[in-house]
């Protein structure tokens, strides 16, 4: 028995092992939203979080300074290991989702 819909899928069991909901947090808007303990909880499972070789600050003074100090060589450093793991992550995601579809579409008969 395959969920309807992978929100089915979180409903059924998926989103359980987590804190917060997946989802609640998205329909409110940031500011001033009951939501702001969920928006950080699912924050370290974001893009921003996860990527490598990201430059982390801790305010506009410290982000000034760091800018300061990138040199065009150091970005372009960053910037290349970046589009080194957006590759092979492009790469797992096609591997997943055609693996992924392979077995839906083997199953379809039963």
């Amino acid at each position: 028995l395959r969920p309807s819909t992978w929100q089915d899928s979180l409903a059924g069991g998926g989103g359980r092992q987590h804190m917060y909901p997946a989802f609640a947090h998205l329909q409110e808007k940031f500011a001033g939203s009951k939501y702001w303990l969920h928006k950080a909880y699912w924050y370290q499972y974001s893009e921003y979080a996860l990527v490598p070789h990201t430059i982390r600050f801790r305010g506009v003074a410290d982000l000034l300074l760091r800018i300061d100090e990138l040199t065009p060589a150091a970005a372009a450093e960053i910037s290349s290991r970046m589009q080194q793991v957006y590759s092979r992550r492009l790469h797992e995601v096609l591997r997943w989702t055609s693996c992924t579809m392979a077995s839906f579409l083997s199953h379809d008969d039963e």
